[in-house]
């Protein structure tokens, strides 16, 4: 699907200028529970422990966060999904969500369509290897038609939500200084919320 296709169908609005106003864009990351780096954690043969993670989606345009569900890791992205998904959808209505293959799911593409009528943008790639004969066919009606009409300018839109974290990890720190999980999913929460001052202060 070209970005024109995607006017056409009503996902962008005809004015050039608010390409990605109705986009949105999903993604999860871990945090640092402490000072120490991944890396010095890896060098030194540590055992890797259980880390604050958060699930957010952002508005394409502006990347201020419309949703955030704090958790712990390693976990799948998935489990989150649903929730952050209905929760962004209910602050700031959008028509398309980019995420990628770790959110991939027939049943993923059923909520978003079926229950906030939005249009899933997330790679069919999720699965079993699959062999020459079938590389063609994915399980299910929506990952069909993405692998065959892949809208690849609008999933470019998914790594709007990667600045957001980087933004949040470089100017706001990766590391929590609270001790327990209640403590550092609450400062996550607080992360993110002053990340969108900050943002919504830069465009007044």
């Amino acid at each position: 699907m070209s970005v024109a296709a995607a006017r056409d169908v009503g996902l962008l609005r005809r004015d050039d200028r608010h390409d990605k106003t109705r986009l949105a864009a999903c993604d999860s990351t871990g945090m640092e529970a402490g000072h120490v780096s991944t890396y010095f954690t890896r060098r030194t043969g540590r055992k890797k422990r259980k880390f604050p993670k958060l699930w957010a989606v952002v508005a394409a345009a502006s990347h201020v966060c419309l949703a955030m569900v704090p958790g712990t890791g390693p976990t799948p992205d998935d489990p989150q999904f649903h929730r952050v998904a209905a929760d962004a959808h209910a602050r700031e209505p959008f028509a398309a969500l980019a995420a990628d293959c770790g959110f991939d799911g027939e049943h993923h593409h059923e909520f978003l369509h079926g229950k906030l009528g939005v249009v899933g943008v997330i790679p069919p790639e999720r699965g079993r290897p699959r062999t020459k004969s079938d590389n063609n066919r994915r399980a299910g009606f929506f990952r069909n038609f993405l692998h065959d009409h892949w809208p690849k300018q609008l999933y470019g839109q998914r790594w709007q939500v990667e600045t957001f974290f980087s933004m949040l990890k470089r100017l706001l720190d990766s590391f929590l200084r609270a001790t327990n999980w209640r403590s550092q999913h609450r400062e996550m929460c607080l992360k993110c919320l002053t990340l969108n001052f900050m943002l919504i202060a830069a465009m007044t």
